[in-house]
């Protein structure tokens, strides 16, 4: 293995540089993309337009109920910051009796 890493070094080190300096540089007016270019430019397109196309019938099966966000929703409504308060008193929550019977204040719970 060291001699061909001792072999590819020479071969680097005696190497001309790739592609060599020319003084024939093509006209810049000349240059252009050619068929290939146009070929790839109209696939692009046309795959952008059926993707797009394709894309609304998508949307256009989307059932969206518009009523149902303009509702202002119960939940979401007390614990949104920046909305005002109603008048409703929040439900209390159920008392279980204790082991024994008796609930926390000591009332009995009735039967």
């Amino acid at each position: 293995m060291t001699s061909f890493a001792n072999w590819f070094i020479v071969v680097l080190a005696d190497a001309t540089p790739s592609p060599s300096p020319s003084s024939n540089e093509p006209d810049a007016s000349l240059v252009s993309p050619g068929w290939m270019g146009f070929v790839a430019l109209v696939f692009m397109s046309v795959t952008v337009f059926v993707i797009w196309k394709s894309m609304n019938r998508q949307f256009k099966k989307i059932d969206f109920d518009e009523a149902a966000t303009e509702r202002p929703r119960k939940s979401s409504a007390r614990s949104s910051p920046g909305v005002a308060p109603t008048n409703e008193t929040p439900a209390q929550p159920a008392q279980d009796p204790a082991p024994d019977g008796v609930f926390e204040d000591g009332s009995e719970p009735a039967s």
